[in-house]
């Protein structure tokens, strides 16, 4: 391995507005936690962590300390696990399929 690629290459401070929030959403682009972001929104720059669940953008705001960036993205990745457990759940899925037909089923 060589010495650059051991090194963590340095990313300038990305300004997000509504178009990077709509290509962060879809999946079009995607930030590692702890990228500074400027947001359109906020005077100051904020710390990336990324988005939750139900598709909010989460940016702690300056200052934040590594450990307190670290605790954030922690607590994403088990709300994103979360999430995944409770869509696998047969019962869940069952009762969703239910709801989307508006409780009826069709007759043979």
């Amino acid at each position: 391995m060589t010495q650059q690629s051991k090194q963590t290459m340095y990313v300038k401070t990305i300004n997000v507005g509504s178009k990077t929030i709509d290509k962060l959403l879809s999946g079009e682009i995607q930030f590692k936690a702890g990228q500074w972001v400027k947001l359109d929104w906020c005077s100051e720059p904020s710390r990336w962590v990324g988005i939750t669940p139900a598709g909010s953008v989460w940016a702690v705001h300056h200052p934040v300390t590594a450990e307190k960036l670290s605790g954030l993205t922690t607590t994403l990745r088990k709300r994103h696990e979360r999430k995944r457990q409770r869509d696998q759940d047969p019962v869940r899925k069952a009762i969703l399929n239910m709801w989307s037909n508006d409780g009826t089923k069709e007759k043979s």
